[in-house]
């Protein structure tokens, strides 16, 4: 029987997290992935993170230790509010925010956090974390999802072709380009 350790590897996609089975095992890790990835992705969607929130994660009920639950402000944040720079500030304070167990709990020296954005509606986040002298790295490239949501959410966009709301066609978006749509859902960029 193998033995195994850690935390299940849990890595980041455009379309939320993965797990990884090699050999019909699941991958583990002794890093900082999962919980990162958990902090900063892994709450409720729709918690903001303001105390006494009515939409926190369950998992927060099973512990009273504000230093174990799970908010991802850095989540409600790329769902909720639209691309701009900004927001790519109050993404950062977010993540650092949803980061911050690291440092309360002395598990690292230092957490630092840069935000940028990479195309029209995709964020990438770059953390690096001090602990015990190593430093880790991540990078989460993360699909800002209120700017597919405000397309959707009108009836119709001005000079579109087709309704966002229908069942498909194109939807001319005000900075020109189109949106290639089927029963609602997006199929890319035309």
């Amino acid at each position: 029987m193998i033995e195994q350790s850690g935390d299940i590897l849990l890595y980041q996609t455009t379309d939320n997290g993965e797990i990884e089975f090699a050999d019909g095992f699941l991958t583990m890790t002794e890093g900082f992935e999962t919980a990162v990835y958990l902090a900063l992705f892994g709450g409720n969607f729709d918690d903001d993170g303001r105390d006494g929130g009515s939409l926190e994660w369950w998992g927060n009920l099973i512990t009273t230790e504000p230093t174990e639950q799970y908010r991802s402000e850095t989540q409600n944040i790329v769902e909720g509010l639209p691309v701009t720079s900004g927001n790519l500030r109050r993404v950062e304070d977010a993540a650092r925010r949803d980061l911050s167990f690291l440092l309360s709990r002395s598990i690292a020296s230092s957490v630092d956090v840069s935000a940028r954005v990479l195309g029209r509606d995709t964020l990438e986040l770059n953390i690096v974390i001090l602990a015990e002298g190593e430093e880790s790295r991540f990078s989460f490239v993360e699909n800002w999802r209120s700017y597919l949501k405000q397309t959707f959410k009108e009836p119709a966009v001005a000079g579109s072709i087709g309704t966002p709301s229908g069942d498909g066609g194109l939807a001319l978006l005000e900075s020109g380009d189109f949106l290639l749509l089927e029963n609602g859902d997006t199929l890319g960029w035309e």
